[in-house]
């Protein structure tokens, strides 16, 4: 290469610097010295790290235990196997044990071993810091898991500001109705996941509104008032999500609130929700049809053994979600008909000498 114009594509500078100008050339390395380190960077997937070097090393595999791979606040990441790149013996790849994440800070120590370049030179100690190609696209959320609001990939009319919360950070602000914020997630699980909301209003009660590109509709809820933009509580509710990666939109629907975080949780079992009803009630399921997870809301006035059976169009039991003693209160149980074939199906409830039936439609 005889000579690369350093100022191309640089509009502080005008014009460009002319033919002849700038670097000319790169020096060739003396015959037998010591390699050493001109970039580190992840995959683009983050199981491994590839460290390029200055001129072609030999092969690397037997020098495991010279490198280390440390995270910074998280700590040693290790290290399976060491080799050369394909068809680039200028580049050692570290395959990793975990994937390096979304806003990871690494860095890569050698301690001498037997690294040597094609002309015998011996890779010298050295700690460098990796860049972490992650971080150039959108940050895709693992479910179940937790999501920073700032995190988002998208938005509409929301802007970010220093929070006072627990632990600080950062916070968004959804000021007006119809703004958005949109996250890419990864769902590990099909399945009825509890939504916790960490949330801040002054004066007017929002309403947060958040769905999938796969599923539509997640869950819809009013949110209290706290106070202030910066006086923080918990809110939850429940939501089906299908597996697999997809969009999260959160729309503030009815505007005048902060959002820290969200941290969605499968649930396992069954939910109780604080709060005495008047009445024996089985309300209908959420969401009808459903593919293959709806949650069956119920509730009670009075400490009752609960029977809840699920039928199919022959009358055969294909499920008793719940079959205990229950306080007073509101309750949501899942129901998951992964194993079962589509169609119609009837929830029936029975409390006592109240009875109940509520039809279910699973579509697949």
């Amino acid at each position: 290469m005889l000579q690369i114009p350093i100022n191309v594509g640089d509009e502080n500078i005008d014009p460009l610097y002319e033919y002849g100008y700038g670097i000319t050339s790169f020096e060739d390395s003396p015959y037998g010295s010591p390699p050493y380190v001109s970039s580190a960077s992840t995959t683009l997937d983050g199981s491994a790290i590839e460290i390029t070097f200055n001129k072609a090393v030999d092969d690397p595999s037997a020098d495991v235990g010279s490198f280390l791979v440390e995270i910074q606040n998280v700590g040693v990441r290790d290290i399976t196997q060491i080799n050369l790149k394909n068809n680039d013996s200028t580049t050692v790849l570290l395959t990793l044990e975990e994937p390096v994440e979304y806003g990871d800070e690494i860095t890569v120590t050698y301690t001498p071993g037997n690294i040597r370049s094609w002309d015998g030179g011996v890779l010298a100690a050295f700690e460098t810091e990796v860049y972490n190609v992650l971080n150039e696209g959108p940050h895709v959320h693992t479910i179940p898991g937790k999501i920073e609001a700032e995190d988002y990939y998208n938005m509409y009319g929301v802007q970010t500001e220093a929070s006072t919360d627990i632990n600080g950070g950062f916070n968004v602000r959804l000021e007006d109705n119809f703004s958005w914020i949109q996250y890419l997630v990864d769902v590990s699980e099909e399945g009825l996941y509890e939504l916790a909301y960490r949330i801040a209003a002054p004066s007017q009660s929002g309403r947060i509104t958040l769905s999938s590109s796969l599923g539509g509709l997640i869950s819809a809820m009013d949110l209290p008032v706290t106070g202030g933009w910066q006086d923080w509580q918990n809110v939850t509710t429940t939501g089906s999500l299908q597996q697999g990666e997809q969009t999260f939109t959160l729309i503030a629907s009815r505007g005048g609130f902060n959002i820290n975080w969200i941290e969605l949780i499968r649930q396992t079992g069954i939910i109780e929700i604080k709060g005495e009803p008047l009445t024996f009630k089985l309300k209908q399921n959420y969401p009808n049809p459903f593919n293959p997870v709806t949650n069956i809301r119920y509730e009670i006035p009075m400490t009752e053994h609960v029977l809840i059976k699920v039928f199919d169009l022959l009358g055969q039991v294909v499920a008793k979600p719940v079959n205990e003693s229950k306080m007073p209160g509101n309750y949501i149980c899942y129901f998951d008909g992964s194993g079962l074939a589509s169609g119609l199906y009837f929830a029936q409830m029975r409390a006592g000498d109240f009875i109940a039936n509520q039809k279910m439609m699973l579509v697949k």
